[in-house]
């Protein structure tokens, strides 16, 4: 549009006492096209700065933009409040945090520690089943005699390395001659890797006829048990919906269901 133009009816206009130009865009305006007379518009010129004169465009602009800052005040105050709710929420959360754990009672953290002493403890057993019991009419040394010689030969058997590490044993259990279950067997060696090395090679155990119903075990605790029990039902689960080719390994000492394809 023409810089001469009137900024409200589009004609052309001069600059002399009858116009005046917009405050907002500095565009003329005719004195008739705002409803003022020449002499009106020299009042406006002589007096304060603060009285503005504005063209229609910039009149609908500043409307326009009086809308958008309120629409954009409402959003700041409703992110305001949204952000001080969740303020709240979380300072509640952490408050309920804290108390629950300055409340913890105590034994957890001890059975838990508890817990980690009872593994260590275990680390360096070996859990052998099926070992036949020897006759009631020895006694206790010609038993435990017997015993070693029928771990030894077992162990014999699968051993991973040119010799059978040093160890000790202990039947778990107490001895009851007329009892026809058969106690099983902890073998404690010097150190937790001969453990690993034994459960390894157990396979070997089912080709061997004389050795076929004896099995091997890590000396778990009993929650290690009831967390192996709950393992075997998650992969008894997994295998009846038609997942194959799933066992049960332990990585890093710990069980877990892996696929061997």
């Amino acid at each position: 549009m023409n810089n001469n133009n009137c900024r409200n009816c589009r004609q052309k206009c001069v600059v002399n006492e009858s116009a005046i130009s917009c405050d907002a865009c500095q565009g003329l305006l005719h004195s008739s096209c705002i409803g003022l007379s020449d002499s009106d518009i020299i009042r406006t010129r002589s007096k304060s700065k603060a009285i503005k004169v504005v063209c229609n465009l910039c009149n609908a602009n500043m409307a326009q933009f009086k809308d958008f800052k309120a629409l954009i005040n409402s959003i700041q105050t409703d992110f305001l409040a949204s952000l001080n709710q969740l303020r709240a929420d979380l300072e509640n959360q952490v408050a309920t945090l804290k108390e629950s754990l300055i409340n913890q009672p105590n034994n957890q953290f001890e059975e838990i520690v508890a817990e980690v002493m009872e593994r260590e403890k275990r680390k360096n057993n070996l859990i052998i089943f099926g070992v036949p019991e020897q006759s009631s009419s020895l006694n206790n040394s010609q038993r435990a005699d017997l015993d070693q010689s029928a771990v030894n030969s077992v162990l014999e058997s699968i051993k991973p390395d040119p010799a059978v590490p040093e160890f000790k044993l202990q039947r778990l259990g107490r001895f009851l001659p007329h009892n026809s279950k058969t106690r099983p067997i902890k073998v404690t060696f010097g150190d937790e890797s001969d453990v690993h090395k034994f459960i390894r090679e157990a396979k070997k155990l089912k080709g061997n006829p004389s050795f076929g119903a004896i099995s091997l075990s890590f000396d778990r605790t009993t929650k290690q048990i009831e967390a192996y029990k709950q393992l075997k039902q998650q992969l008894d689960a997994r295998i009846a919906t038609g997942e194959k080719d799933l066992k049960i390994r332990y990585v890093k000492g710990s069980p877990k269901i892996i696929s061997l394809n």
